[in-house]
């Protein structure tokens, strides 16, 4: 057991202490202390077995970034029985830290995509043995062509509680993160077209923060697109049936993103978003860089 913490309760003690002084709200930098040691388990081999998406991967890299309390997971083979049992594995590794994350339940995801199979997966962690804590819920998946590369970081948002082993984190690149929701919103779903203004929330934020490389952009949104089965895209756009019914949703969301710069309606996050992306599309800004700060492709 650890020696800084002599029993489950002073590390919980430690936690909440770190959590009150931490910027986020205290109670969800406790939980998502929980999800870090979850997290820490899941990379804490030298080659990665998973590369995390989603929403946790931009609190990795910004606090401010937009809350989550999911975890989503790509493995980085092709077989979606294989990642579950690696990640029942690894998530039942001992890092002296009072924590077991049992495994509970695995359920197939309903995914429309052809190239893609996946599992919710639920946890149960384990705090001295004897209390439970709030389930951790996963979204794992597989594509039939894995992931090509990612980047490993030390989460910005992770609560510092001292005396604890921890692990960087394998992320999605920024590039693919981008390609991945651009192409999100522009897919069709069975027919209809996708009803998550959070991506073009998350566009958004990443435009006014990021620096991102031209040249892998474009080829990870040719790459998203195909994989995805869709035409290659020429321009961003997003479904005609978000003006008006989403607005709300998405303002309430934008608000959420301190960078003054941020768009808070549909229409002027749209326009933003694909005059951010156009150069990158038609090849303009072959070789250059998105400066957040200027706002331009240098």
């Amino acid at each position: 057991m650890p020696t800084r913490y002599s029993t489950p309760r002073a590390l919980e003690q430690a936690v909440r202490e770190a959590a009150r002084k931490s910027p986020r709200n205290t109670n969800k930098a406790i939980e998502s202390f929980y999800l870090d040691r979850f997290l820490c388990r899941i990379f804490s081999e030298q080659q990665p077995a998973f590369v995390l998406k989603g929403g946790q991967s931009q609190l990795a890299r910004r606090v401010d970034a937009r809350e989550s309390r999911d975890i989503d997971l790509v493995g980085t083979t092709a077989s979606i029985e294989e990642a579950l049992n690696r990640l029942k594995k690894l998530a039942s590794i001992d890092l002296d830290d009072y924590l077991e994350f049992t495994f509970f339940d695995a359920q197939p995801i309903p995914v429309s995509q052809e190239y893609r199979t996946g599992y919710q997966v639920e946890f149960i962690p384990i705090l001295g043995r004897t209390k439970r804590l709030n389930p951790i819920h996963i979204d794992l998946v597989v594509d039939q062509t894995p992931p090509e590369d990612w980047t490993i970081t030390t989460p910005v948002s992770r609560l510092t509680v001292p005396g604890l082993p921890t692990s960087n984190y394998a992320i999605q690149t920024i590039e693919e993160r981008i390609a991945d929701k651009a192409c999100a919103i522009m897919q069709r779903y069975n027919g209809r077209p996708s009803s998550r203004v959070k991506d073009l929330v998350d566009l958004a934020v990443v435009m006014c923060t990021c620096a991102v490389d031209a040249d892998i952009l474009a080829r990870k949104l040719r790459r998203e697109s195909a994989l995805r089965g869709m035409e290659p895209i020429e321009h961003f756009e997003v479904p005609n049936s978000w003006f008006g019914p989403y607005e709300k949703a998405y303002t309430k969301e934008a608000r959420t993103c301190s960078d003054h710069r941020m768009p808070l309606s549909i229409e002027q996050a749209s326009q933003k978003v694909d005059e951010w992306l156009a150069p990158a599309l038609s090849g303009e800004a072959r070789g250059k860089t998105w400066d957040p700060e200027e706002q331009e492709w240098l």
